[in-house]
């Protein structure tokens, strides 16, 4: 009786979810079962569109319960995970539609753990895993989700498992797993962790360019990108200028107007890797290496441009020192129309009250490039964002399983929450304009998956995290500083590899 519930409760959520991305509907029946593998005759693709998964249309795991632990304190909170029957927005409602059609495909029962777990949680998050760890299998979980560096951490200390081998069912090479984050986060012919599709943070955490049309009324701008010409020199020559002080003199304050704000100084690293940089590269054994762009002469130029940038008049960016209230503040000057640029990302507009009722008419561009001679735009998550692992703690049959559950919610993700979150709220409710759809895709395409900067927090000591941003925020030269790096990070880098070589698989 509680299946045939939830699948009725799933049907009267799933089908004007679809219904609003603009997508073919077809019978009740038909939306509810388009996911299997079987459906739709011997076509790769469901009724919908949208290519299938490769689980087997008869799996059946008797109700077996299957735990998952989650950090319940990112911008989206528990709605990412466990959104419960009483969500509320159409996102939330397609997550718990998400579960739901988990549960019943594969006759499992999902228990939901939530705890703290943002970077500043890391030793509280690692305790509970660890504790799970030790105390066999009445305290494991299957499947973990978490802040992005804790989860990287976790893989490090042996916690959680290589996706590679630990289930048959987790099909990598699927659209709702990146090819960049497989191929770049793959080390020494290992996998610990995993995004995409399975995580609404994921989406919303890409870093962007906003800007006010109102600033360039005779500036075609999404022309400048579709022609390749969106660069740093033309942000830095759009925004000079614009600056107001209206507020104490001679200070950068919340009552001025400017040309660029960037609230956080962690959206600095859109500028890095925005300029086509990295701070680690593969060997020919699957090793990782120093890349040579992170200690070469490009990033010691982008380090000097940004702090003439940042330290002259027509550009703030609020010291981390500072308050929230004043980093707040700098997201509500573009909301209110007092910045003509400002780096940011989706969830900016979801989570801020004044960006979801600006009336700003925006432009939604990539980071822009280094130079025109940069052949593709690129782009960075915050680590706001959720890695997905299973639980080292689980034998192989439990592995399996956990790996054809974390396979489902991924692929359903990708035909159900996707569509809603980044079609529908991303590129249709908040877009200002046509094109805004054509950027986000554009942005979506170009994101970087870095190990360095993965496991920074962890293994490799914050230096690919850190290092380089101190050096734009404390006014430091980083050439005269990059060879010192380069030595340090290796070290630690290598130590990194051989855990990961030395680390057994699940047979």
């Amino acid at each position: 009786m509680k299946r045939i519930l939830s699948l009725l409760l799933v049907c009267a959520i799933l089908i004007p979810c679809l219904a609003a991305c603009g997508k073919k509907s077809g019978s009740d029946t038909t939306q509810t079962t388009s996911y299997w593998s079987n459906d739709n005759g011997n076509s790769l693709y469901d009724s919908d569109g949208y290519l299938k998964d490769s689980l087997p249309g008869d799996l059946n795991y008797n109700n077996e319960e299957i735990k998952i632990l989650y950090w319940d304190n990112g911008e989206l909170g528990s709605g990412e995970f466990d959104p419960g029957e009483e969500a509320g927005s159409s996102i939330e409602r397609s997550v718990y539609t998400r579960n739901m059609m988990t549960e019943e495909r594969l006759n499992v029962d999902l228990i939901w753990k939530g705890t703290a777990g943002t970077g500043s949680d890391r030793a509280a998050f690692l305790s509970t895993v660890s504790t799970a760890f030790l105390g066999g299998d009445e305290t494991r979980f299957d499947l973990i989700g978490g802040y992005s560096q804790n989860v990287a951490e976790l893989a490090t200390k042996g916690f959680t498992l290589d996706l590679l081998t630990a289930s048959k069912y987790l099909d990598l090479e699927k659209p709702w797993w990146p090819n960049s984050l497989v191929n770049d986060m793959t080390i020494s012919n290992k996998l610990y962790v995993a995004s995409g599709d399975i995580s609404i943070s994921f989406l919303g955490t890409m870093l962007s360019v906003f800007v006010n049309k109102d600033y360039f009324p005779d500036e075609n701008l999404y022309d400048l990108v579709y022609n390749d010409e969106w660069t740093l020199e033309t942000m830095y020559g759009m925004v000079k200028n614009q600056r107001l002080d209206r507020g104490t003199p001679e200070k950068k304050d919340l009552e001025d107007k400017f040309g660029l704000v960037v609230a956080w100084t962690g959206y600095l690293d859109g500028f890095f890797y925005g300029s086509d940089l990295i701070t680690t590269k593969h060997d020919t054994d699957g090793s990782l290496l120093v890349s040579n762009s992170y200690v070469g002469e490009k990033a010691d130029k982008l380090c000097e441009d940004l702090k003439t940038l940042f330290n002259g008049e027509d550009a703030w960016m609020p010291h981390w020192r500072e308050s929230d209230a004043i980093h707040k503040g700098v997201v509500d000057l573009f909301a209110k129309g007092d910045a003509a640029m400002m780096v940011g990302t989706g969830t900016t507009i979801l989570v801020y009250h004044n960006m979801l009722n600006t009336d700003v008419d925006y432009a939604v561009l990539p980071m822009p490039k280094y130079d025109a001679d940069q052949k593709e735009y690129k782009s960075v998550n915050l680590n706001l964002y959720t890695l997905w692992s299973i639980f080292a703690g689980s034998n192989a049959e439990q592995a399996e399983r956990a790996g054809a559950v974390m396979e489902c919610l991924g692929s359903l993700g990708y035909r159900i929450v996707t569509p809603v979150f980044f079609d529908t709220c991303l590129k249709l409710r908040y877009a200002k304009d046509g094109d805004t759809g054509k950027m986000y895709d554009i942005i979506r395409a170009g994101i970087v998956f870095d190990p360095g900067r993965v496991y920074s927090s962890g293994a490799l000591g914050g230096i690919p995290q850190d290092k380089w941003q101190q050096s734009v925020i404390e006014n430091k030269v980083w050439g005269a500083q990059s060879a010192t790096v380069d030595s340090q990070l290796q070290n630690k880098l290598d130590d990194l590899c051989k855990s990961f070589q030395n680390s057994e698989n699940l047979n």
